[in-house]
């Protein structure tokens, strides 16, 4: 990930990861219901999941173990 410079950063690691980059800050992305109300602005959301779980079944497992 680089500015218009080149100046940026590089993430690596030995096991699978999840990222995602957002022109878009981290409360608007929160409120927004449409994609139409995304207002860009000055800056990168930079969002890194070191760990993640399956869709889907999991929340289903977890419902289940709780009973």
């Amino acid at each position: 990930m680089t500015d218009n410079d080149g100046t940026g950063m590089e993430f690596s690691g030995d096991r699978l990861f999840n990222f995602s980059a957002h022109p878009y800050s981290s409360d608007n992305l929160t409120k927004a219901v449409y994609t139409y109300q995304l207002q860009p602005f000055d800056g990168i959301t930079f969002n890194f999941d070191y760990a993640t779980s399956g869709v889907g079944c999991t929340a289903c497992l977890s419902f289940l173990n709780i009973r």
